[in-house]
């Protein structure tokens, strides 16, 4: 059975097998350690006398979706990166878009990131994958499978396993690749001091005609949420009058913004399978400006205007700290991750394969 230089190709010529491949076995199914929502992030100096004092914090932005963690053990020596696949909360045309939205390597595990679009009662599995030399470290599996005695075991030029049929190798039904969905919010952004950020972009949706024979609850999938879009809305205003026997001048300038990330779902419908994807709220922020002069009927007013551009410019730089925003504890505080309707582009290409296989 151990052999090098092996190759395997199905029907249609594409490799199954091949001995200088270190291909994935399964290591196991994890449940999420804890789930969080990245906190919203808000800068301004509260109450004022003068003023308009309302939608001082997040109102009217979209919700945030719910973030799933997970821990994956290390292997030992090894730090090969566990490929990752979700087995979702819900298959519905309507169900939450689930994707990974950040892998980190701590000291003894990896930390996954599953960014859901909704809170849901219900979080989804991670089943995950790595080369056989990182199974070995997973008892549970290792312990299963090792006194099998038949299969088929595969071993690079320098005597490493690459492939061995006793430990379930991922099993691929299908794949493909789908674009990324359009800016996630067109149109109007607000009026005054009322926000509308909400996602409204058009669901990318892709028929995967090789799943079609499989329940759709029965579905895990491997899709990198790498698509992200930031969107923002600002307002000024000011004004003057008389309060007390004195008179004012107030002036206010605000920027509220909203960052997305790309998840996914699958679900069935009249027989034929689907992929979907669209955008979640990953954050949301308000940063904003209000200050205010007052002066006797004889004193002089000081000249304030907060105005767009220059004005939000400072505003901006004096809170921004985007080396804060994918810590593990997101910090308080105001800042902007990217410039507005920044957005990524990339394709994203998903495979597909059954929970079945490995449960």
């Amino acid at each position: 059975m151990s052999t090098y230089g092996f190759s395997v190709s199905g029907s249609d010529g594409k490799v199954l097998v091949d001995a200088d491949v270190l291909h994935p076995h399964f290591i196991g199914k994890f449940s999420h350690y804890t789930k969080v929502n990245v906190p919203d992030l808000l800068q301004g100096p509260g109450w004022k006398q003068h003023g308009p004092n309302d939608n001082k914090s997040n109102e009217n932005l979209p919700n945030v979706g719910t973030i799933f963690k997970f821990k994956i053990e290390k292997s030992g020596s090894f730090d090969d990166q566990p490929m990752c696949f979700i087995k979702p909360s819900s298959v519905t045309s309507s169900a939450p878009l689930q994707g990974i939205v950040k892998m980190s390597k701590e000291s003894n595990h990896w930390d996954v990131w599953v960014l859901s679009s909704a809170d849901h009662s219900t979080a989804p599995k991670i089943y995950a994958f790595a080369p056989i030399r990182s199974v070995k470290q997973h008892s549970t599996v290792w312990n299963d499978a090792k006194d099998v005695t038949h299969g088929l075991k595969t071993m690079t030029s320098s005597g490493m396993t690459s492939f061995d049929s006793r430990y379930k190798p991922l099993r691929v039904v299908a794949n493909g690749s789908i674009d990324s969905p359009t800016a996630a919010h067109t149109g109007s952004s607000g009026s005054g001091r009322t926000v509308n950020l909400g996602v409204n972009s058009t669901q990318k949706s892709i028929r995967v005609s090789a799943a079609d024979s499989f329940a759709s609850n029965d579905i895990l999938y491997y899709a990198p949420s790498i698509a992200h879009a930031c969107h923002q809305y600002e307002w000024a205003g000011s004004g003057s009058g008389w309060h007390s026997f004195k008179r004012y001048k107030w002036s206010r300038i605000d920027l509220w913004w909203c960052f997305y990330r790309m998840g996914y779902r699958v679900y069935k419908s009249s027989g034929k399978m689907y992929m979907r994807g669209n955008y979640g709220v990953y954050a949301r922020g308000h940063i904003y400006d209000h200050v205010t002069s007052t002066s006797s009927i004889l004193g002089s007013l000081v000249a304030i205007v907060l105005t767009g551009g220059a004005a939000l410019a400072l505003l901006v730089a004096a809170v921004a700290d985007a080396g804060l925003f994918d810590k593990a504890a997101v910090a308080s505080g105001g800042y902007l991750p990217y410039e507005n309707g920044s957005r990524n582009t990339e394709s994203i290409n998903f495979v597909l394969t059954r929970a079945s296989y490995y449960d």
